[in-house]
């Protein structure tokens, strides 16, 4: 019987008895185990070119992936949380605290619907000063309710003149 060593490839010439034990190679002093007959080497006169079919874990058409890793839910952010990309949380967004004049605007100029000569014309100028506050500090919130309380009390002044004007004309367009 013949054995290897796997470490320098040195061959050495054994008796059958050996078989399944291991043995210390004389150059290397590598340990290894002297087999007996391996079912995957092929035997003597057996033909070479023939393929091995696939075992249960191989498909014979493509290769084996590797399995996907699992997918990580995103982390929960409560509520009244900053959010990551403007620090503001979502109550920050529609009513602005760091900008209360914007939102007094916006209450003042839905006022101004219903009564436009005694709150459009504080609507107006609490909207410029809080949309001159938006413009000057970028992180302030607020625009939108800055410019409806610029703009409604002219939506109610155009409310109250298509009023009139129906009334003096018949009731008629």
């Amino acid at each position: 019987m013949r054995a290897e060593c796997p470490q320098c490839g040195k061959q050495y010439k054994i008796s059958s008895d050996l078989a399944g034990k291991k043995v210390r190679c004389s150059q290397c002093n590598q340990i290894f185990s002297v087999g007996g007959l391996d079912p995957l080497q092929p035997l003597a006169g057996a033909v070479d070119d023939m393929p091995l079919p696939p075992t249960e874990t191989q498909s014979p058409l493509r290769p084996r992936r590797r399995p996907a890793p699992p997918e990580v839910a995103p982390a929960r952010v409560p509520l009244g949380a900053p959010r990551a990309d403007t620090g503001h949380s979502l109550g920050q967004l529609i009513l602005p605290t760091k900008n209360p004049v914007s939102i007094f605007a916006y209450y003042l100029g839905v006022g101004s619907l219903i009564c436009v000569p005694i709150l459009g014309l504080p609507a107006m100028v609490c909207g410029l000063i809080g949309l001159i506050k938006c413009i000057s500090r970028k992180q302030t919130t607020g625009l939108a309710h800055s410019l409806s309380g610029i703009f409604l009390p002219f939506v109610g002044a155009g409310l109250i003149f298509l009023c009139w004007w129906w009334i003096e004309n018949g009731n008629r367009f």
